[in-house]
């Protein structure tokens, strides 16, 4: 009985060991497919092994040299990688572990000193102008909204810029959220889904733009815990994504969705939930994708299946989101031409306000006269001239002004309890008379001017 009980913790202990040593046998793996001999080459960075996948057998390479400790290393995610600057860089989500692999020298650098990490589980990573992006991720209960870059100067991640959106707790269980994330080269955009709402980052004037909401059907390959390691570039504008029933070409910026499932299937399950080898969901040649199906029942526990880039035929074409009506731009413009024409009707109504209640007090001519007085003091002939006196005789223009000059002394007197222009002699010419302004009312019109 004793031995039996024994028997039976030794196996529950031996299935938990290898269902950990299966959950973890992807872990920490690279690839990528070499055309020269048709096989999938696989290097671990905790380790440094290096296979070989050939269609029909696998090869085992002298390992890579390792220049950094790996006792502190724990990597959960295949990672991708990226040509920067004539060398393989390489980087898994979660972590922010960045690594650089000489293939000719046969090692492998650690390049990063990161401190933080596990805020960015399953986030989508890209490479712009030599410089390696990460958007989003789960971590800390929440997927963020942090568009970051590495730093090779600093060998840190630095936050580039923070979507217009807030973070949110993901609820895997109901199958609502949605992910997607792509990177147009040809636009220098991100193109983002976040829940149900489609954005895009423009690199060029640093601004987060909504574009629509998501298209809700039976069929969208992001529905559920579908996520983005079933996404593989096509080219510069056109992502495939692959579900588990259909396959899809996405152009984010033109809102197009084209069903290009197989009618095998095999372009839509080609990268199952579980993958034991550490693969990508599919390999770029010149005119055709590498796939690779998995099965215990087959030699290898694998099978490559080799799927045209351009599909023969489209199931279905929809649309990936629904536009704005009115796009934040465009908001923007209106809100800026409704503020500007709130202002001209605001201005208008001012000036109708004070040019009445200017004419309380004087004409529109009495007022020209007194700004003109109030710019400078008025000679004799100055006065004539504005009073067009020009072609009367001396004695009528001497009338006519002692006239004007009465009239609108005695109009300031009752409008604003003084006179408004003293006459002066000149400092110059003691025999000139000089017409200027009261300071008193200068003061008392202030108000008016």
């Amino acid at each position: 009985m004793f031995k039996k009980h024994n028997s039976h913790t030794f196996l529950l202990y031996l299935i938990c060991a290898l269902i950990i040593s299966i959950s973890g046998y992807c872990k920490g793996y690279i690839s990528w497919y070499s055309e020269s001999d048709r096989a999938i080459h696989r290097i671990s960075v905790l380790n440094g092994n290096h296979h070989v996948f050939y269609e029909n057998n696998i090869d085992t390479l002298p390992p890579f040299k390792l220049t950094y400790p790996i006792g502190k290393l724990n990597l959960p995610s295949i990672g991708y990688h990226f040509y920067i600057q004539n060398e393989l860089i390489c980087v898994f989500g979660g972590t922010g572990n960045v690594f650089g692999i000489d293939t000719a020298s046969k090692e492998i650098r650690r390049i990063d000193n990161t401190a933080h990490s596990g805020y960015n589980f399953d986030a989508y990573q890209f490479s712009r102008k030599d410089t390696i992006f990460s958007f989003g991720g789960y971590g800390f209960w929440m997927e963020n909204n942090l568009l970051t870059y590495f730093s090779t100067l600093r060998k840190e991640w630095n936050v580039y810029t923070v979507g217009d959106f807030p973070p949110y707790n993901p609820d895997y269980t109901k199958g609502t959220s949605y992910k997607f994330a792509f990177y147009d080269r040809s636009e220098d955009a991100l193109f983002v889904l976040r829940q149900t709402e489609f954005w895009k980052f423009n690199f060029a004037s640093n601004q987060w733009e909504k574009l629509g909401s998501l298209v809700l059907d039976d069929v969208f390959p992001t529905k559920g815990s579908t996520g983005i390691s079933r996404l593989h570039r096509m080219n510069d504008t056109t992502v495939m994504l692959m579900g588990g029933l259909k396959a899809y070409f996405i152009v984010p910026k033109n809102n197009i969705m084209y069903d290009v499932t197989l009618p095998n299937g095999l372009n839509a399950g080609a990268l199952s939930s579980v993958n034991p080898f550490g693969f990508h969901c599919g390999y770029d040649l010149e005119n055709e994708l590498v796939m690779a199906k998995f099965s215990n029942k087959l030699p290898n526990g694998y099978l490559f299946e080799f799927v045209n880039r351009l599909p023969k035929r489209i199931n279905q074409e929809s649309k990936l989101y629904s536009q704005e009506i009115l796009s934040s731009q465009v908001k923007l413009g209106l809100s800026l031409g409704g503020f500007l024409f709130i202002g001209v009707l605001l201005t208008y109504w001012i000036r109708r306000l004070y040019l009445k209640r200017r004419y309380q007090y004087f004409t529109e001519a009495q007022w020209k006269f007194i700004q003109l007085l109030d710019k400078r003091s008025l000679q004799t002939e100055e006065l004539n001239e504005f009073l067009e006196l020009g072609s009367s005789s001396w004695e009528v223009q001497r009338r006519k002004r002692s006239e004007y000059i009465k009239m609108i002394n005695d109009l300031c007197l009752n409008q604003l309890g003084c006179e408004l222009v003293l006459r002066q002699r000149s400092k110059e010419d003691k025999r000139q008379i000089l017409y200027v302004m009261n300071v008193e009312a200068k003061n008392k019109l202030a108000r008016l001017m």
